[in-house]
């Protein structure tokens, strides 16, 4: 059935999000797959991490669970799909899975609406519109790092709402969509929850290397058709920064985007408990302004734009 060609799928929903994405995000949704998955995690490591334990024994109660937890995610997906291909119409519940879990609007216009608050609100403005589009706690943040974190949160989004999920699905099914979705989850948890979820760290890292470079590249091309960018500087700046050893998370693509648009991302973090240094990715401008933002936003849009014409030739010749 052609309505079950993975390809197909993926890119309708791809080209729903981009459009609707306000209406069927997920905002929207009663029963998000990210929030039951939320949940369950929650639910386990209440019962399993347990700080009486000792270390060996927390890690490997956290590596037996993400185990467990992925495997029972692959096998829902694969259990979907089996369906969508034998049930008629049942693609339609896959699709509606797999916008769930593609997120590409959201990110894109809160980042517009980031940079409309500092132009119009200045700093106070943009401390209330980040926290939509960024974890980090911007209270202690000047104007300059409010742009930023929102220009790194642009293109860390764009790995895990568009380049994850896209490999994760077309490799391995909504199996593995539900599976890398479980990963990233356990991998957001915050550092002090370790060492139980020491092996889901470790292995959303050695997942999250190929992917942020391939989101990478996907930038340096998107590049090379916006006007105003830099696409040899962002190819340059993605290379340098691979032959780091010390990487941060997706910072692969945070240094495409950053060499694009001619700007020095990440560096020193501002805390209540202080400055923390942290080495600058990009050899640009740190003095980021509201429409070095909205360039963001179109070099990101333009980077979907990319992914959806590669899908749509695959689907085409292949």
């Amino acid at each position: 059935m052609i309505t079950a060609d993975p390809l197909l799928l993926f890119l309708a929903a791809m080209l729903i999000d981009i459009y609707a994405g306000d209406w069927v995000g997920r905002d929207n949704w009663p029963w998000h797959p990210s929030e039951i998955l939320e949940n369950r995690i929650g639910w386990v490591e209440s019962k399993l991490n347990r700080p009486a334990r000792g270390t060996r024994t927390l890690v490997v109660r956290g590596a037996l669970t993400t185990v467990i937890g992925i495997g029972l995610a692959v096998a829902v997906g694969r259990l979907i799909h089996v369906l969508t291909v034998q049930v008629p119409l049942f693609w339609i519940v896959e699709l509606t899975l797999i916008l769930s879990l593609v997120d590409l609007r959201r990110p894109w216009r809160n980042a517009i609406a980031l940079g409309d608050a500092l132009e119009r609100d200045g700093l106070a403005g943009g401390r209330v519109a980040l926290p939509v589009l960024s974890p980090r706690d911007p209270i202690h943040a000047d104007a300059y790092e409010v742009a930023r974190l929102g220009v790194e949160a642009l293109a860390s989004r764009f790995i895990s709402g568009l380049i994850g999920p896209a490999l994760s699905y077309l490799f391995f099914g909504l199996g593995g969509l539900f599976a890398y979705q479980a990963l990233i989850l356990l991998s957001d948890l915050p550092a002090d929850s370790q060492p139980f979820h020491a092996f889901s760290n470790w292995l959303a890292a050695v997942i999250e290397w190929p992917v942020s470079n391939i989101g990478a590249l996907a930038l340096v091309l998107a590049a090379v058709s916006m006007k105003g960018t830099q696409p040899r500087h962002s190819l340059t700046t993605f290379l340098g920064y691979c032959g780091k050893m010390n990487r941060s998370k997706n910072g692969a693509a945070i240094a495409a985007m950053a060499g694009a648009l001619g700007l020095a991302l990440e560096g020193p973090r501002h805390y209540v408990s202080g400055v923390i240094s942290r080495p600058w990715i990009g050899k640009g401008k740190a003095r980021v302004v509201p429409e070095d933002i909205l360039a963001a936003a179109r070099l990101f849009f333009l980077g979907c734009c990319v992914v959806a014409a590669s899908i749509a030739v695959l689907v085409i010749f292949v």
